[in-house]
């Protein structure tokens, strides 16, 4: 049952409007003729609309009343008048009120007034209410996209500062590659070069451009190339790295290059293979000086025969 309060300084009225508005199934909560009493009696009884007679005598009208009951306590009033004037319509305007019922009334007016004003009344409650959620989903969507960026920022930090330290290890790494005389290559899993140090292009005998993206068997000798190839496959088979597989190969200008190779495997995060990687060591004045010494020896050998077979020597 929704609860009005009556404020006018005609018991009369006063009496009136109790007995209709009870007929119409309100609850009177409360009356009053006085200003300051209306004032004490809203904020005791807290009702939904309260009907005001704008003209009461002391201090605290009507308007005033209103105004204070709108501002402390935010209950809607419908004022009663029967003044016309501008001035006094213009002053209630302050007090906000949702309506005015005009004296002398009848039934029907105070019917239809009072429920515009409850349905206006619990149209605004309603816009409050959704107002307030909106408010709150806006702090609280505020407050994530707070807490997002903050999370973000840290992560392109954190970022930065893993990007700075891979690109100084990169560079360490590096400056450790072009320091050593042995070639260092990586190949992915076709066995196409795609990272190498300048001294597997000297090596190799072909400039950085042109080796980039060859193949690891191109201009080699064709027995050592399958040799090369089943040595990867056991390594991508197995996991375990092959040391020093001897291969004959083709420079650019011709000349022959032996090396000494060794393979590995190269992971992902994962553990997934990814491609090889290995050092190659240039042996070709080490194989040259073997085949000389066997040359030498080989000669030395037919020598000591020729000797052996001839009795007049000596």
């Amino acid at each position: 049952m929704r609860k009005i309060m009556i404020v006018d300084d005609d018991v009369t009225i006063t009496t009136e409007l109790e007995e209709f508005l009870f007929s119409r199934g309100y609850q009177v909560v409360g009356t009053t003729f006085s200003g300051d009493e209306a004032i004490e009696m809203a904020a005791k009884l807290r009702p939904d609309l309260i009907l005001m007679d704008i003209d009461m005598p002391g201090k605290t009208d009507g308007i005033t009343a209103a105004e204070e009951i709108r501002s402390s306590l935010d209950i809607p009033v419908l004022f009663l008048t029967g003044r016309s004037e501008g001035e006094v319509i213009e002053r209630a305007k302050r007090a906000k009120p949702l309506g005015y019922i005009m004296k002398p009334f009848n039934e029907k007016q105070i019917d239809a007034a009072v429920q515009i004003a409850l349905n206006k009344k619990d149209a605004d409650q309603g816009r409050k209410v959704i107002q307030s959620e909106l408010e709150e989903m806006v702090k609280e969507r505020t407050a994530e996209l707070a807490e997002a960026n903050r999370k973000l920022r840290q992560e392109i930090d954190e970022r930065k500062k893993n990007e700075q330290a891979l690109q100084e290890s990169e560079e360490k790494y590096r400056t450790i590659l072009e320091s050593i005389q042995e070639g260092y290559y990586e190949l992915d899993l076709t066995g196409n070069y795609i990272f190498f140090n300048d001294a597997l292009c000297k090596i190799r005998g072909y400039p950085r451009d042109e080796l980039m993206g060859i193949n690891f068997g191109r201009n080699m000798d064709k027995n050592k190339a399958k040799e090369v190839y089943a040595a990867a496959n056991r390594v991508y088979t197995t996991g375990e790295p092959v040391k020093g597989l001897v291969t004959e190969s083709v420079k650019k200008d011709g000349s022959k290059i032996y090396a000494e190779t060794s393979i590995s495997l190269i992971r992902d995060s994962e553990g997934k293979p990814i491609g090889f990687r290995g050092i190659v060591r240039d042996i070709s004045e080490q194989r040259e000086l073997q085949q000389r010494l066997q040359h030498a020896q080989k000669l030395e050998a037919m020598a000591t025969l020729a000797g052996g077979d001839n009795p007049g020597c000596g």
